[in-house]
């Protein structure tokens, strides 16, 4: 029968915001470690994304997984990183094809280039483990399951979505571009909340699979009822 997902000692729920473009600027991370309270950080970047930002990044971003790897080894264990969807390689891919990242920054972050996407064993998408073990009639955005599982409270944002994500994201730019430092930047704020509210919500569908997926009705136990019927 299908396995929930495997608990690792360092675990991370990580969730990437772009602007219209495509082009990422901020990476979330929801971080649960032994001893310490899971927490909610962010890795972002207000300005003109040219070659030398999106290097910075990725560089911070590559760096404190490889401090929680760290931790992970130290612990006697593994890390893993859970993301929603394929959408949160996209910008790292298409920075690696375009050399603008090496293969060096790409095994920092636990990847390697295949294809036209990019890979690696530390990574985990949560959504295909959720639609490879769960039908439910509806689809399957981070924010359509967090629904069906009763825990869309961890949105603490008005209208939470990558359409209002823009406006804010012009907001935090604007501010930052005249001077406000990004801590006390409304956008900012209003980016980062949004943020984490999505590495909470995979959190949370993390723990919801982990906890009902063995007891969760098989379809195989359906097709056997209704033909003894």
């Amino acid at each position: 029968s299908p396995e929930p997902p495997a608990e690792h000692v360092v675990e991370v729920d990580i969730d990437m915001e772009n602007g219209p473009d495509g082009s990422a600027y901020l990476w979330g991370l929801w971080i649960t470690e032994p001893g310490v309270d899971p927490r909610y950080e962010a890795i972002d970047h207000y300005g003109e994304l040219d070659d030398e930002a999106h290097r910075d990044l990725t560089g911070r971003l590559a760096a404190r997984i490889g401090e929680l790897r760290s931790a992970a080894v130290a612990h006697g264990g593994t890390l893993a990183l859970y993301h929603w969807s394929a959408a949160e390689f996209r910008p790292i891919a298409a920075l690696a094809r375009a050399g603008v990242i090496d293969e060096d920054r790409l095994g920092e972050l636990g990847l390697v280039l295949a294809g036209q996407s990019v890979r690696g064993p530390e990574w985990i998408d949560l959504e295909t483990v959720w639609r490879r073990n769960v039908i439910t009639g509806r689809g399957s955005s981070v924010k359509t399951v967090i629904k069906l599982i009763g825990h869309e409270e961890h949105y603490a944002v008005d209208l939470p979505g990558g359409n209002e994500s823009f406006v804010h994201y012009e907001r935090a730019l604007t501010d930052v571009a005249g001077g406000v430092d990004p801590a006390a930047s409304e956008g900012v704020r209003w980016l980062r909340t949004y943020n984490e509210g999505d590495v909470k919500a995979t959190w949370q569908i993390r723990r919801w699979l982990r906890e009902h997926m063995p007891s969760l009705p098989r379809i195989e136990d359906w097709s056997t009822a209704a033909a003894r019927r």
